[in-house]
């Protein structure tokens, strides 16, 4: 309900009126619904746009087709299963064929055969499961049927292929050599599947032939080295401007989209910027310049050039919330009226109040509760746009980490609104995804639950294991005792051991040419790896020498951590009982080796082994983790190369850690294509001409 109208009223009119419709479950601002028959039927044409015919197929289709469904312990991921019968009851219940997954027998595959997760096999197993276990529709088919693989896994998250089939009795398998090759024929589904399948490839063909044409434009307002918006290319866009105040992100940025025009300059001054020169009202000294080398800046865009804003304000404690940025997004909206906007955020957004007073450095009181978020959605709403907002796990979407971020979606009204993307990645939750509200309402917009999602999560030994090993020297090797030299020697004839200079800006390799370590084995690595890139960028910083001894001192077992040390190597803060980390009943985690079977922990600016997040040493390797691995935990392509002033890794790493993780952005970047192939298929129907 809006409080604002947007058209003229009668003056005898005494009724009420509505613009949005609000779904309680999800939070979100809508457009009233189509009719029931035109979400049944979708974009289907005369004579095929039945809505009986097409609830008959739909039933049809169900009696043979491949489904998900949930684990019977509730762990995830979720089971693909092709439905072989039907038994009517109550509880109804089906008869399924298990298909295994090629990424589940790593320990028997060969090294040059890929841990994919889309990967399956036919097996002899059947189960028989209540129907109310079937989570969705999935599509299977033969490798060799699908002429672009590119095309196939962008068409969803439930499009899987199989190859092979494990017989009776021999599952689970004890030796790879066990598969039989099944036909191009053998294990095929339904035709109504089929054909469904045809028209939606074809279709997803013709929509991105057409709109290849015209990019989908997108501003990126606080851009930082462009994870979030080039992320999001994916889906269709192109990222035509970006904004970015830090000189090193901005080169970056343009390093990486040198078909971007980006300012190096604050928002607000592009703002008056662009609003001036819309206007007419630029005089000769108003064009800002670029901050780091004073160079004039190009034109800005304007009305009717942008169809995309996106932006992920700036996220300082809230408690000193910086509300004029968010000001200027919201007048960057009102000024370019784009068709859709994306707005990141951290979770704490949700518990910023305005008009909060401030006690101190860490603490408000009073305010409106929630008043961040009440503003911006109402804003929005009075802007005429339809709004979702939700919370997204980053490792529910492939990412090798573990990170939650607030997300804004919003379309003009007439435009499909995007749904908040769905769990591709089973992973546990320690975070419910729900937004709660003072009045006792619960918003939730994805579906978490352990089991629903159809790939495991992606662990650190899926991100990085291909990365090349190096250790860091004990900068006190030669005053350790004959066996532990030699055992050093030893591992240094295998693994290189370099020097931590700090005379240096950093230790590691550099340049195009650095071999890896084995070729790519997972999904993950090849998508990493699909372009040569010209920097790899693995190396760390070059710490202080006794830093660097403790770190080389820690065991090389999963989460050993500075209690592993011996007395000589303890610092004052773990040691001393008056220390802040022993009156906290001395924390884990401090030196902290990583787990690689499980994911990285929120990847944060500061990547130190005594940081607030202090889990930064290599599971591998005597040292922390390096630019590159840490880029690979918010999932950077190894193409992506970073750019610093001076070499400074320290802004590497504050390019890393405050942007949104790859992963995550191509899922959004999923959902957005979808409602603009929703939009381009409505206004094709629209368009027919019947004679």
């Amino acid at each position: 309900m809006s409080g604002s109208s947007t058209a003229a009223v009668r003056d005898d009119f005494n009724g009420y009126f509505f613009r949005f419709m609000y779904d309680k479950k999800d939070g979100s601002f809508t457009n009233p619904s189509p009719p029931v028959d035109s979400r049944v039927t979708g974009a289907a044409r005369p004579p095929h746009n039945c809505t009986t015919c097409a609830c008959k197929e739909e039933e049809e289709r169900q009696a043979h087709g491949r489904i998900l469904r949930r684990p019977g312990d509730g762990s995830g991921p979720a089971r693909v299963v092709q439905i072989v019968g039907i038994y009517s009851g109550d509880p109804v219940w089906i008869r399924a064929r298990f298909l295994g997954r090629v990424s589940d027998l790593a320990d028997l595959l060969p090294s040059n055969e890929l841990r994919d997760e889309r990967h399956l096999f036919f097996t002899d197993e059947i189960e028989e499961v209540p129907l109310d276990s079937v989570i969705a529709q999935c599509y299977v088919l033969h490798h060799d049927l699908i002429f672009d693989m590119n095309l196939w896994t962008g068409l969803g998250a439930v499009y899987f292929y199989y190859r092979y089939r494990f017989v009776a009795g021999r599952y689970p398998p004890s030796s790879w050599d066990e598969r039989e090759p099944l036909g191009e024929n053998e294990g095929s589904g339904c035709q109504t599947c089929a054909y469904a399948l045809q028209a939606r490839i074809a279709e997803a063909v013709a929509f991105d032939e057409e709109t290849r044409k015209r990019k989908f434009r997108a501003l990126d307002l606080f851009a930082g080295a462009g994870a979030l918006s080039l992320g999001l290319e994916g889906g269709g866009m192109k990222t035509t401007h970006a904004i970015e105040i830090s000189p090193s992100a901005a080169r970056t940025f343009r390093r990486n989209s040198p078909d971007t025009t980006v300012y190096n300059q604050c928002a607000n001054e592009m703002l008056r910027y662009a609003v001036k020169s819309h206007r007419g009202l630029l005089q000769k000294d108003d064009a800002p310049k670029d901050i780091y080398d004073h160079s004039r800046l190009p034109p800005p865009p304007k009305p009717g050039d942008i169809d995309l804003i996106i932006a992920g304000f700036p996220c300082q404690p809230h408690s000193r919330l910086n509300i004029n940025l968010i000001l200027n997004l919201l007048s960057w909206v009102d000024f370019m009226e784009p068709k859709y906007c994306i707005f990141e955020n951290v979770r704490g957004f949700l518990s910023f109040n305005l008009n909060a007073v401030q006690l101190d450095e860490h603490r408000t009181t009073g305010g409106i509760s929630m008043g961040g978020l009440k503003f911006l959605v109402h804003a929005m709403l009075t802007m005429n746009y339809q709004v979702r907002f939700c919370l997204l796990q980053a490792a529910h979407y492939g990412t090798p980490q573990t990170r939650v971020r607030f997300f804004l979606f919003a379309a003009r009204r007439g435009y499909p609104l995007l749904a908040a993307p769905q769990p591709t990645h089973d992973f546990p939750l320690t975070h419910k995804l729900e937004v709660r509200f003072p009045n006792g309402d619960v918003a939730r917009a994805v579906r978490a639950e352990a089991g629903t999602a159809p790939f495991k999560f992606v662990s650190i030994d899926d991100a990085i294991s291909d990365l090349p090993r190096f250790d860091w020297t004990n900068p006190n090797l030669k005053f350790l005792p004959v066996e532990k030299r030699s055992e050093a020697r030893k591992r240094a004839a295998e693994i290189p051991a370099l020097e931590c200079d700090q005379e240096k800006p950093y230790v590691g390799f550099t340049g195009g040419a650095v071999r890896y370590h084995h070729a790519p084995r997972t999904a993950f690595q090849v998508w990493c790896r699909r372009r040569r890139t010209q920097d790899l960028q693995h190396f760390t910083r070059a710490l202080k020498p006794a830093t660097v001894e403790r770190v080389v001192n820690i065991p090389l077992t999963a989460r050993a951590d500075y209690r592993s040390l011996e007395k000589e190597h303890w610092e004052w803060q773990f040691s001393d009982p008056a220390s802040a980390i022993a009156r906290k009943g001395f924390r884990p985690g401090l030196y902290g080796r990583l787990d690689k079977t499980y994911v990285f922990q929120t990847t944060v600016t500061n990547v130190e082994p005594t940081a607030k997040q202090s889990r930064v040493l290599n599971p591998y390797c005597h040292r922390i983790v390096t630019v590159r691995e840490l880029a690979r935990s918010q999932g950077f392509p190894d193409s992506f190369v970073f750019h610093s002033i001076g070499d400074n890794v320290i802004t590497m790493h504050r390019q890393i850690g405050n942007a949104v993780p790859w992963p995550v952005s191509a899922a959004i970047g999923r959902e957005l294509r979808e409602v603009r192939l929703r939009k381009w298929r409505e206004d094709r129907r629209d368009a027919m001409v019947v004679e």
